[in-house]
C-alpha cells in the first residue's frame, strides 16, 4: 500500500536533490528534499 502525503514548505523555491531512493523508508524528522530558496525581493 502506498501512502501520498501532502508536504507544505514555509519558503519559496525549487527542489533542487531528492535525498531518498524510490521505496525507501523514512523516519519522522528525516530530511527527504533540499530546496533551493529563491532570495528575489518583493
Amino acid at each position: 500500500m502506498k501512502l501520498y502525503n501532502n508536504v507544505i514548505c514555509p519558503v519559496d523555491g525549487k527542489v533542487t536533490e531528492i535525498m531518498v531512493k524510490d521505496g525507501e523508508e523514512v523516519e519522522y524528522g528525516q530530511p527527504i528534499l533540499k530546496i533551493g530558496v529563491s532570495l528575489t525581493s518583493t
